[in-house]
This record gives C-alpha cells, sequence and structure tokens, in this order.
C-alpha cells in the first residue's frame, strides 16, 4: 500500500525539474507550468503555419520585386502595409509626360539600327572634335599680336590702294579714253589680253 503512495516535498522538487524520470505524481503547480509551456508550443506552431500560408499567399512581384530597393517604386513595396495609402500606389503606377517622352525615345532608339546610329554618330563625334580643333587654332591665333599685325597690314593696303589710284589718276590724266588706270579698266585690260592669248 506504501508503494502506491508518492510524496513530494524539497528534495523531490529537483527531481521534477532537473532530471527525466517517470513519475508517479506530478504536483499541480509543475502540471500548470508543463501545460503552459505546451500551450506555448502549439501557439508557436499555429503562428508558425499562419504566417507560412500569409508568404505563399503573397505574389511573387511583392516578396521578390524586379524593382531596385532604392526606388520611389521599391521604397514602397517594401513599406507596404494596411496603412499605405491608395494614392501612393496609384500616383507610381503611372508615368508622367516627361517619361511617356522618354519611353518613345527608348522605343525609337531601339527599334532603329544600332550599328547604323554607332556609325552616325561616331561621324558626329568626328566632325565636332575637327570643329573644336579648328576653333582651338583659331583662338590661338587670335592673339594680340597677330591682332596688331592684322590691323597694320589692313592700314597699308588702305593706303596702297589709295596711292596707286591717285598714281594712276595722275598718269592717265591727259589720255582721250577715260578711266584709263581704274579698277574697272584694269579689269577689261586683263580680260582682253587673256582672250588674245587663248586666241593664240
Amino acid at each position: 500500500m506504501l508503494s502506491a503512495v508518492s510524496v513530494f516535498d524539497s528534495r523531490t522538487a529537483n527531481v521534477h525539474v532537473e532530471n527525466t524520470n517517470d513519475l508517479a505524481y506530478t504536483p499541480l503547480p509543475l502540471r500548470i507550468l508543463a501545460g503552459l509551456a505546451q500551450a506555448c508550443q502549439d501557439v508557436k506552431a499555429k503562428l508558425a503555419a499562419e504566417i507560412k500560408a500569409l508568404q505563399e499567399q503573397t505574389p511573387a512581384i511583392l516578396s521578390k520585386p524586379e524593382c531596385k530597393p532604392h526606388t520611389p517604386v521599391g521604397t514602397l513595396i517594401a513599406g507596404l502595409s494596411g496603412k499605405t495609402k491608395p494614392e501612393s500606389v496609384e500616383k507610381l503606377a503611372g508615368l508622367t509626360a516627361e517619361e511617356e517622352a522618354r519611353l518613345q525615345t527608348l522605343n525609337t532608339d531601339l527599334a532603329s539600327d544600332p550599328a547604323r546610329t554607332v556609325r552616325q554618330l561616331q561621324g558626329q563625334e568626328a566632325r565636332i572634335k575637327s570643329a573644336i580643333e579648328q576653333l582651338e587654332r583659331l583662338i590661338a591665333a587670335a592673339t594680340d599680336e597677330s591682332w596688331a599685325a592684322l590691323r597694320d597690314a589692313h592700314t597699308h593696303l588702305v593706303t596702297a590702294r589709295s596711292a596707286a589710284a591717285a598714281a594712276s589718276a595722275n598718269l592717265f590724266a591727259d589720255e582721250p579714253l577715260p578711266d584709263i588706270g581704274s579698277d574697272v579698266w584694269k579689269a577689261l585690260w586683263e580680260a582682253a589680253r587673256d582672250c588674245h592669248g587663248t586666241k593664240r
């Protein structure tokens, strides 16, 4: 009869807590703790199952978005929740006029022959580089010294023309034909000489 009786005291409490034994009697406080631990495990398993079910229901476009995380759309998807305003989603769902124009440009560029486009761009680049080199040479030549020399040369030219006109007017002043020695007369004289030489 005494063999069927279990005693629980401070010495046998360590057996319940520290060791794994088949005991005939478990005190009520330990049964409550065991039940609580099992309830926690059950709640954990249930929550894990619900999380897994929700993850399986999440579309791939949200779980693994193709957009970059630093873009406005990536930021929106990363922070998507029940508090997200529909206006924010609708705003990013469309394209602005500038984006539409850019899209049309890209479609046109991709529809054309890339090799031909490259050749055209290379030709434009060569022409631009040639123009830049010519401008650089002109800039290098346009110094104060060259400008002064050009101004002096122009002054000498004007003076020489005036002297030639005066000398021509004085030299042929007594001739019976008018305008002898003028630029027009010289041009006619040169043309007649060239024509006579051709006939020979």
